[in-house]
């Protein structure tokens, strides 16, 4: 038997860049494993997406443009609670369809609360004139994160105030009065304070997870959950009007859960995951804050831990006028002004190390002739990354890696079986990927 692998030829730039790649074997088939098999084959893509090369280099490139060239921009150093944060009501804004029918209850009580939109929502809310205090961002996408704000006015994104994960646009958080960091990852080895950074990570499928890991860490105890339907009643239906549909229907897989007030809902598989980890994080903070306190008024997915409360109760429970200036000027201050250079030391140490690896397995790769002589190449990266921090945080999670296991696996058998391979074919492919692997690694020059 022989495999033809010219198709990747084709493919492999879309699928490395776009569509995350996994492998598996069947050993052999009934109903409950094609069931699995259908549905990781639905979600998988969902689950990783944020994971392809062109998103790690993105997140490159973001980090050294906010650190070189955003102005107005505070770092979150260690964890701090303000006391006066516990009785101020807070609402964290999804853009679910539920959103439609509170926003007039949410514009009614608007100087009694703060409010925080995840990024997808903050055009909604412009829309109906309810303008947010905070907007919290997370995704590394330079293009999709300006659709979000591009048609509203510069005036009015210069009164809020971002949540920015380091790796996030510059052209996004440049838009707004001042970018708050408060998430590092791996990526705060770029920063000349990387050792003043004494702040958890938080994961988790959507910006909803680090958003609330972020409020609760601040002091908040009174947290309400407002569009964070994650999901819908329809699967066709999953955001509120003014959102603009930017995701591929072709990558949606549901689940159906139980709704906050009852009935099913849909949940797309990222939002389902999101859901999930939620749960856990309030369960830990309620563990860590005796406190604190979790009202869902969202018509969508039931989610663990939280008070289910109907919109309407909103106006008698929350009553009183905040000053909202001064609790944001309290906010804003928990993050410290800092002067952040570029952490030449680390640049240098992956321009030594890195750079010339991948050069030197391309080259090997290109003098190999034999099927043994490049899985022998394949295999030394695996162990490689494997073995080593810096690669398993950038290549590890990537699916490029992924592909390269694959064609470590279709060696082996392969050559156990003494089967005829086209290796011409597989070098190109694995060289493609070399050559991501370098791109990636020049990015931090």
């Amino acid at each position: 038997m022989s495999y033809d692998l010219s198709f990747f030829e084709t493919l492999v730039s879309y699928v490395l860049n776009y569509h995350p790649f996994v492998s598996y074997i069947k050993s052999y088939e009934n109903d409950r494993i094609n069931l699995a098999e259908e549905t990781l084959k639905k979600n998988h893509a969902i689950n990783l997406k944020g994971f392809s090369i062109k998103r790690q280099k993105e997140r490159v490139i973001n980090t050294k443009e906010n650190i070189l060239k955003l102005k107005n921009k505070r770092f979150l150093l260690r964890e701090r609670s303000l006391d006066d944060l516990a009785d101020v009501p807070v609402f964290i804004v999804g853009s679910g369809p539920s959103l439609d029918k509170s926003i007039e209850i949410l514009k009614s009580i608007k100087d009694k609360a703060v409010f925080v939109s995840l990024t997808s929502t903050i055009y909604s809310l412009y829309k109906h004139g309810l303008i947010p205090d905070f907007v919290s961002i997370s995704d590394p996408n330079r293009s999709l994160m300006v659709e979000f704000i591009k048609d509203i006015p510069d005036n009015i994104l210069k009164k809020i105030y971002t949540f920015s994960e380091i790796y996030t646009p510059l052209n996004f958080n440049e838009k707004f009065k001042e970018a708050l960091f408060f998430s590092y990852g791996f990526f705060k080895n770029l920063l000349s304070i990387k050792d003043k950074i004494k702040v958890s990570e938080q994961g988790g499928t959507t910006v909803l997870n680090p958003t609330f890991a972020l409020l609760t860490t601040l002091g908040f105890r009174k947290i309400y959950l407002a569009g964070i339907d994650l999901g819908g009643k329809e699967k066709n239906i999953t955001h509120n009007k003014y959102y603009r549909e930017l995701i591929d229907k072709q990558r949606e897989f549901f689940i159906e859960v139980e709704g906050n007030f009852g009935g099913k809902v849909y949940s797309r598989f990222d939002y389902y995951i999101s859901k999930i980890v939620l749960e856990k994080q309030i369960s830990t903070a309620k563990k860590k804050y005796p406190h604190l306190q979790v009202f869902n008024i969202s018509d969508g997915a039931k989610i663990e831990g939280t008070l289910p409360k109907k919109d309407v109760e909103l106006s008698k429970e929350l009553s009183a006028n905040i000053d909202k200036n001064n609790i944001k000027s309290k906010i804003v201050n928990i993050f410290e002004k800092e002067k952040v250079y570029i952490n030449k030391e680390f640049v240098r140490f992956i321009n030594k190390k890195y750079i010339p690896f991948f050069k030197n397995q391309i080259f090997l790769l290109e003098k190999s002739k034999t099927p043994v002589e490049v899985l022998n190449i394949l295999t030394n990266i695996r162990k490689i990354t494997l073995t080593d921090e810096i690669l398993i945080s950038l290549i590890n999670p990537i699916n490029a890696f992924s592909v390269l296991l694959t064609y470590e696996r279709l060696l082996n058998v392969s050559i156990s079986e003494n089967e005829d391979i086209d290796l011409t074919s597989l070098k190109k492919g694995i060289k493609q990927i070399l050559k991501y692997f370098l791109e990636l690694f020049r990015a931090f020059k």
